[in-house]
């Protein structure tokens, strides 16, 4: 496994994670390809090793977003303090546990059309693979 997934694996050792089925299909069709078989639950990974994107239980979908995109992914409507008040929690959970670069965010934003929260999920998941190709 990559050095920068370390947090990552340990968070994972830490738990009982599953993911429920909806979320693993969501998680594939924002990031376009396949989890990574290393993890106990879906990951996506860039091509050096370095995840970028999990899903876990019933609604957690993280992101590995460069500093520059966070403000704009937990002020975006349909995450962070718009929508579920869980989801502001799990975004200090994951900062404090994995790093300041994660980031908790609604896979199905009810606030925004469903076309514009799946493009805007997209985007943040290309960011962060690209994100993921500079670790």
């Amino acid at each position: 496994m990559h050095s920068a997934n370390a947090a990552l694996e340990d968070y994972l050792r830490a738990g009982e994670l599953g993911c429920h089925p909806d979320l693993e299909l969501r998680l594939r069709e924002l990031g376009e390809s396949e989890p990574d078989p290393e993890f106990a639950i879906p990951v996506l990974t860039h091509p050096n090793g370095v995840a970028f994107a999990f899903a876990g239980g019933t609604w957690i979908l993280g992101l590995r977003v460069p500093e520059s995109l966070r403000p704009e992914v937990l002020d975006a409507p349909g995450t962070g303090r718009h929508q579920l008040a869980d989801l502001h929690d799990w975004n200090l959970r994951l900062a404090e546990l994995l790093g300041p670069d994660w980031a908790a965010v609604d896979p199905w934003p009810i606030d925004v059309r469903t076309e514009a929260g799946t493009e805007q999920l997209r985007a943040w998941a290309r960011s962060a693979y690209d994100y993921a190709a500079t670790l």
